[in-house]
């Protein structure tokens, strides 16, 4: 389950790469989630996307 929301988010910032809410709710949810070996979570990819989600907060 966790997997199909990572991938759902994915699929939105493919449609919209600058929609900043999404990109926080990937971070969260990578920065919640335990690591590989239980789950799908990723600190570090959870890092990028909040940087992202600033990056598309500015752009506006």
């Amino acid at each position: 389950m966790d997997s199909m929301m990572i991938q759902t988010l994915e699929r939105a910032l493919e449609a919209d790469p600058n929609h900043a809410r999404t990109h926080y709710f990937l971070a969260e949810l990578l920065y919640q989630l335990p690591g590989p070996h239980l789950s799908v979570g990723n600190g570090q990819r959870a890092v990028e996307e909040a940087r992202a989600q600033l990056k598309a907060i500015e752009d506006k």
